[in-house]
């Protein structure tokens, strides 16, 4: 038979109970089924266990609620009326499946067990008057059922039971621990677990005693008055004590004659102690029996001193054994004192090692949170940039269309002062170099950058500066090279409206070359508001465009939360110089002389393409067609460019190997940093650049040594 675990919520007066939330099922061999999620539920067979109610009414209205056995019995009206009219017939029987409720006493106090169950114990029970309950105690024994009752029975919330001490008078069966039944657990109102046994009880392995003392006493008197062993049981020693013990009780009249009794035997068998001893002196002072207690007298000092010689003998053996059990344990000390040695040593290294663990632990921590407070100023950087693009734009009001050129939104400076004419690339080169030194670069420092800056303007190509110092040396290179035709663009942050080029074109004399210079061009997204230059960049870079080289487009880069990091899109246009990776000195505070670049394009060498071999594993899994092409055109550029600022005697391998120092410098590192290559990867690039100060400063700045950590 199938028995379940639920809880009633309906009671009708003609007997007809309804029931939900069913727990679980415990089948007839003790086996308990758990549901997974209780839900309502009508079981129409086998019994059901009430263990929780919702109904608010003294349990005496409700009627015998406990264990039922279920049958099916729909009450058709009434199901015609009410779809969840009840379906079912439940009787009361008697209940097969108990609680076991655990206590924190031992199976030797059952005095202080009968105590606190009458004072009252929170159980489940049944609702009912009345209630069986097993007891688990901290030793592992289980022992009842001890027959439970409500203590304030017509209070619908109490869940008081106390012992109904009738129960208490008869001996309970027991078990040496839960095991021995078999158990499961309920979980009850989704809050506890209640531990239940049944259907099935084993026969018990022994008995306890819930009994008063008084009681107890009493069964056992009568037995040995039954039995006719109350004379034997009682000895000698323990006769005044159990005298005193019986004449202290106070109990009803029938125990009370029974210890009268008791009493009565032991005044009896004192006085025949007293007679005894009489006897005994009595027969003493006679001759022949003071003789014969001579004689043994005798008999037993012979024995005795021959049993002491003998017990001697054996102690001396046994201090001999002893000794040498004592010198085996001593050198069995000696031994693990060395090992306590050892292992407080081994301690003292585990200690040391765990200190250096939790100080690495530490420090990766720092490391972590540093990271962390580093990524957070780079995402607010992105949301301040971006937050245009993720929002609507406003709405323009209507304007009437102006007469004439259109005029772009975004405010913008031009520059058209006299400038010196740059017609071949030695020259180029002499006068940018002049004018960075003025800005502050050492003369061997301008010399490489003006080479390096020439590579990529001549072969079509953007420059981008970033650092402290990058808006100064944008507008430097700009006055430098196209200083008579200049557009200055100031980006704003999250810049949305696209820069048109016609129009900045119009703005500028009527000269072959021109240039634009864009300050902070990462405060917003390039290809949102410099599409048009971008595309125009890329195409005369990759030769789409054919001796095309205006505009010239130089960039600045901005640090800090109003601006983006640098994508790869900065690095696949042209070179970016960072101007914290060289030094600076003062600013002469002489002018800068403004030039004008016409020289004509550097086509690129098929010859040095196996020159960026070392590339090639640095670039797996982050390849770009365009940034390759600008690398071997700008590789190009740089060797010519070096073999004019260098002396004629210059030998070619020292040419390539400083053309490809710049290139790994200022086109390569960067585009690694932008696409966020590892830096365990950059050995090839490493290699390369050969230990050169200028790229292990960039190193640092771009793969910071934290972040490698």
């Amino acid at each position: 038979m199938t028995h379940v675990f639920g809880t009633c919520v309906y009671v009708d007066p003609a007997g007809i109970f309804a029931f939900y939330r069913v727990e679980g099922t415990v089948n007839g061999d003790g086996a308990w089924s758990h549901v997974a999620h209780a839900k309502e539920r009508y079981p129409n067979r086998g019994t059901i266990r009430i263990i929780h109610s919702a109904l608010n009414v003294a349990p005496s209205r409700i009627g015998n609620l406990g264990v039922f056995e279920v049958s099916e019995a729909p009450n058709f009206d009434q199901i015609a009326n009410d779809p969840n009219a009840a379906k079912y017939r439940a009787v009361r029987i008697i209940p097969c499946i108990f609680q076991v409720y655990p206590l924190k006493l031992s199976s030797q106090q059952t005095t202080e067990i009968a105590a606190l169950l009458k004072n009252g114990v929170n159980a489940l029970g049944e609702l009912t008057a009345k209630t069986k309950l097993y007891v688990q105690l901290n030793d592992g024994v289980v022992s009842g059922p001890l027959e439970m009752k409500l203590k304030d029975p017509d209070n619908p919330e109490s869940t008081l039971y106390v012992l109904d001490e009738t129960s208490a008078l008869t001996v309970k069966p027991a078990w040496r621990n839960l095991a021995a039944l078999r158990s499961f657990e309920v979980r009850v109102n989704q809050r506890y677990d209640a531990t239940f046994v049944g259907p099935a009880i084993p026969a018990p392995e022994f008995h306890l005693d819930f009994a008063p003392l008084e009681y107890s006493l009493k069964k056992v008197l009568d037995a040995l008055h039954d039995q006719k062993l109350l004379e034997a049981t009682l000895t000698k020693a323990k006769r005044a004590a159990l005298a005193h013990a019986l004449a202290s009780i106070q109990s009803d009249s029938e125990t009370k004659g029974r210890i009268d009794t008791v009493l009565r035997q032991l005044t009896r068998a004192a006085h025949l102690d007293t007679e005894f001893t009489r006897l005994i002196q009595e027969a003493l002072l006679h001759p022949a029996v003071a003789a014969r207690v001579a004689t043994a007298v005798e008999q037993a000092k012979t024995d005795a001193t021959a049993e002491i010689g003998r017990t001697q003998t054996e102690a001396r053996a046994t201090v001999a054994r002893l000794q040498n059990e004592a010198e085996s344990i001593q050198a069995r000390l000696r031994e693990l004192e060395g090992k306590k040695t050892a292992l407080g040593l081994e301690i003292q290294t585990l200690e040391s090692d765990r200190a250096a663990a939790a100080a690495k632990i530490d420090e990766a921590i720092r490391q972590q949170f540093e990271q962390a407070a580093k990524n957070s100023v780079a995402l607010l950087s992105e949301i301040t940039v971006l937050r245009p693009f993720l929002s609507a734009p406003p709405v323009a009001p209507a304007m009437p269309a102006p007469i004439g050129a259109p005029i772009p939104a975004q405010p913008f400076s031009v520059s058209k002062a006299e400038a010196v004419p740059l017609r071949e690339p030695k020259a180029a080169q002499q006068h940018l170099a002049r004018n960075l030194q003025t800005l502050g670069l050492t003369p061997p420092r301008a010399n490489q950058w003006s080479c390096e800056i020439l590579a990529a303007v001549l072969v079509g190509q953007a420059v981008s500066f970033r650092g402290s110092m990058s808006s100064m040396v944008a507008n430097a290179v700009g006055l430098s090279l196209f200083g008579n035709a200049m557009v200055t663009l100031d980006v704003t942050v999250g810049l949305i409206e696209l820069i048109r080029l016609q129009p900045l074109r119009e703005a500028l004399p009527a000269v072959d070359a021109w240039g634009v210079v864009a300050q902070g061009a990462n405060r917003s997204c390039l290809d949102a508001f410099g599409g048009e230059l971008v595309e125009r960049v890329l195409n005369r870079s990759w030769g789409a465009m054919g001796k095309e080289l205006s505009p010239f487009t130089v960039f600045s880069l901005r640090e800090g939360p109003s601006a983006l990091v640098p994508t790869p899109k900065f690095s696949e246009l042209g070179p970016v110089f960072h101007t914290d990776a060289v030094s600076w000195r003062p600013c002469t505070g002489n002018p800068m002389t403004p030039g004008s670049l016409s020289c004509s394009r550097i086509t690129a060498d098929p010859a040095i393409e196996t020159d960026l071999d070392f590339l090639r594993s640095a670039l797996i899994g982050r390849n770009s067609a365009v940034f390759l092409a600008n690398a071997k055109s700008a590789l190009t550029a740089l060797h010519s460019l070096r073999r004019l600022a260098l002396p004629t005697a210059t030998p070619a391998d020292t040419l390539a190997k400083q053309a490809l120092q710049s290139l790994a410098c200022w086109w390569v590192l960067p585009f690694l940093a932008a696409t966020h290559c590892p830096p365990e990867e950059l050995a090839a690039v490493e290699a390369v650049a050969q230990a050169d100060d200028v790229f292990a400063a960039h190193r640092s700045l771009l793969f910071p040594p934290e972040a490698q950590a």
